[in-house]
């Protein structure tokens, strides 16, 4: 779908908040061989709410029986909700159904409001885009040579989060805006700013780290005053506001058979605050994508780029749109499509990149173009013969590119991948060689010797990551 090397790429697959935001080149290929080929195509005419509901149920049903996909969908036409419904479990351990109205973290969709902050206080006089960040935060190495519009951009060129060493070990404990300015604002530039685009989730931080020090308010509490409650958006907060958040459902990652999900583990969600801290639910998203496109709090329409979103032409069509993924166990899509004044979106407490298909096909749907229901893959509902010396030689350390390693774990049950955050997930094993990791939903397989040891991981089947260990 989209190289996270574009400088304002939406953020798609490593989400960003979430990890593995860095790997370039992916996301694309990931896209194509996501969903396996289905039963049909389809290209509907203009569709009966009743239809449209029931090609939505018909669709969402293999997602929700592999369990790549439990929670909600919006999907609204000139503001007339069509489809408002949610899908599966809530909660696995009591078997709670998934409600419309429950809360979900919405990932990087958050970056849609940080973007937003900063640019109601530039409307407001208080900063200028142009800006650079050491006026607001001194003390960075970087500072001087870096601008707020950078930052909105992703071209400042500030490395991720996610990838440093600090981030994994220290994932479990609060930290604060002002203290991770100065974690990140030790660090390197990937690159000269603007001569370049890479998703950075730490760039997001940054910014709310600025309104912070030029509203005199805590990130939250403007969110919340200057934003949130302006929009009537009452069903909108921040994850780290402290309490238990009514009505949020529980995430979850994926997991191994029998259950196919797990409790996510813990993440402070001070790590992310800025860049992928909000929970909100599809109704309250609805308002807002319609207060963005009318220009309601903050004037999109007089900025060179709706910063925080991804702004793509798909089916011929122009379409705004967002996603996100995070370590908490949730995952999101927002999308609208301005001229048709059709707007998507899936909220889902299982932290799996499939919402970013499902955002693109549900849209399919609405406006008439073809899309494929997911077909049910081999080895999501019947546990695959585990061969423990096989696997054993696929366990192993394996470079992206320099500096971001994905490791390979062997256990009883099967492989387990993570990336430099140190988060195992599974890998769902498909067949001899073939593996699946419903987290960035991509297809996985490995390059092997003739005695059966991997040479190198085979992401999405293709894009080859070299053994280093």
């Amino acid at each position: 779908m989209l190289s996270r090397t574009h400088p304002h790429c939406l953020d798609s697959y490593m989400t960003v908040a979430s990890p593995w935001c860095r790997v370039t080149g992916f996301i694309i290929i990931g896209l194509a061989l996501a969903v396996p080929p289905s039963e049909g195509q389809h290209t509907p005419a203009v569709l009966t709410r009743q239809e449209l509901a029931r090609r939505v149920v018909a669709y969402v049903g293999p997602l929700v029986r592999m369990r790549d996909f439990s929670g909600a969908v919006l999907l609204a036409r000139g503001g007339r909700v069509l489809v408002d419904s949610a899908y599966g479990l809530a909660s696995y351990e009591l078997g709670v159904r998934a409600s419309s109205t429950m809360k979900f973290g919405i990932g990087s969709v958050t970056k849609t409001f940080t973007a937003a902050a900063i640019e109601l206080l530039a409307q407001r006089g208080r900063l200028s885009l142009h800006d650079t960040l050491s006026k607001f935060l001194p003390g960075l190495v970087f500072g001087d040579s870096v601008t707020l519009e950078q930052l909105l951009a992703h071209t400042a060129g500030v490395p991720d989060y996610y990838g440093l060493p600090e981030y994994a070990v220290r994932r479990t404990e609060p930290i604060s805006l002002d203290e991770f300015a100065l974690l990140i604002g030790s660090k390197p530039l990937d690159f000269k700013p603007g001569s370049d685009g890479r998703y950075s989730n730490s760039g997001y931080k940054l910014l709310a780290a600025v309104v912070e020090r030029v509203s005199g308010m805590s990130y939250n509490t403007f969110m919340r005053t200057q934003i949130f409650e302006p929009l009537h958006l009452a069903e909108t907060g921040n994850l780290g506001d402290g309490g238990l958040v009514e009505r949020l459902a529980p995430g979850y990652d994926p997991g191994f058979l029998p259950v196919r999900v797990q409790p996510a583990e813990y993440t402070s969600p001070s790590w992310l605050e800025g860049d992928g801290s909000v929970y909100s639910t599809g109704a309250d998203l609805l308002r807002w994508t319609e207060a963005i496109q009318s220009d309601a709090l903050v004037y999109t329409s007089s900025l060179p780029y709706p910063y925080g979103w991804g702004k793509h032409v798909r089916f011929g069509r122009e379409v705004l749109e967002q996603n996100g993924r995070i370590p908490a166990g949730y995952a999101a899509y927002v999308g609208t499509y301005p001229k048709e004044g059709v707007t998507v979106i899936v909220l889902s407490n299982i932290q799996s990149a499939v919402v970013d298909q499902m955002g693109a096909d549900l849209a399919a749907l609405a406006l008439g173009e073809q899309y494929e229901i997911p077909a049910i893959r081999s080895g999501a509902l019947t546990r695959a013969e585990v061969d423990s010396v096989a696997l054993n030689k696929l366990a192993g350390k394996y470079q992206v590119f320099p500096g971001f390693v994905l490791t390979v774990r062997a256990t009883t049950r099967g492989l387990l991948l993570a990336g430099p955050e140190g988060a195992f997930l599974p890998l769902d094993n498909e067949g001899p060689g073939q593996f699946f990791f419903r987290p960035l939903y991509v297809p996985i397989r490995f390059r092997t010797d003739s005695t059966g040891r991997a040479l190198a991981l085979l992401w999405a089947g293709t894009q080859e990551c070299t053994r280093v260990e």
